[in-house]
Parts: C-alpha cells; sequence; structure tokens
C-alpha cells in the first residue's frame, strides 16, 4: 500500500494503511503514520465511521477530529 504514490490514494487506502499502521503499533512512529492516514482518509470521505472510531480509540481528541477537514 506504501508503494502507492501519495496523489493516487483513494479514501480505502487511506483507511487500510492506517489500520497496518495501528496495528503494527508500540512506536510513537506507528501511532503518527496511523493517525495521519486516518486524518487523510477523511479529508476523502468525511462519512468514513472506521476512521473516526479508530481514530478515538488512539485517544485523538473529538475536537481535533471535526476539524480534520
Amino acid at each position: 500500500l506504501e508503494s502507492i504514490p501519495f496523489h493516487q490514494r483513494s479514501a480505502k487506502i487511506h483507511l487500510a494503511l492506517g489500520q497496518a499502521y495501528q496495528k503494527a503499533g508500540g512506536s510513537t512512529s506507528s501511532n503518527s503514520e496511523a493517525i495521519n492516514a486516518y486524518r487523510e482518509c477523511l479529508k476523502q470521505n468525511p462519512n468514513a465511521f472506521s476512521a473516526y472510531t479508530a481514530l478515538l480509540s488512539m485517544n485523538v481528541k473529538l475536537n481535533d477530529l471535526l476539524h480534520t477537514h
């Protein structure tokens, strides 16, 4: 998924990347990459409920999510 150029990634690709980074977990870098991928997903598809729930599970504040897009 990372080999897909950024500008060609769909919301589904960003969501899948976020999930992969989140599962890799452990490091601050993985969490940061997961959060960024989920945010990109939400920019393209503000109705991606699974991206919201994943971010909330990572302790991202709801107010921060509402200003994602």
